[in-house]
């Protein structure tokens, strides 16, 4: 496999259902055909995304430069939602139960709603 990013990629990428989900520091998160290499869609964000995807139950959970965790539909790359940080969010989000957790550069820890994105 082998998909060219506009930027640097300090990510990991996740596999799920055959599609590599991954940020890059062009501000985007992509999901990839992890058999054709083919980009499925793109979604942009107003920073870098070094965070690593987490995907669960059809959404893409990811942080971003721009303070900003999102939730995006894994099928269409529509945001569902955002919810703002205090600092630019380089960790991975985790998800349990109904609740996604991520740190920020803020020094905080946001656990929020998965389905609504509300603290």
């Amino acid at each position: 496999m082998n998909f060219e990013t506009g930027g640097g990629v300090d990510s990991s990428p996740t596999v799920v259902d055959d599609t590599v989900s991954v940020g890059s520091q062009d501000e985007s998160l992509y999901a990839v055909d992890a058999a054709t290499s083919e980009k499925k869609w793109n979604f942009e964000t107003g920073g870098g995304v070094g965070s690593s995807p987490t995907v669960v139950d059809g959404t893409v959970f990811v942080g971003s430069q721009d303070k900003s965790l999102y939730a995006v539909d894994a099928a269409t790359g529509e945001k569902t939602w955002n919810f703002e940080t205090g600092g630019g969010v380089d960790s991975s989000p985790t998800v349990v139960d109904d609740t996604v957790c991520d740190g920020s550069q803020d020094k905080s820890l946001y656990p929020v709603d998965a389905a609504t994105g509300e603290k």
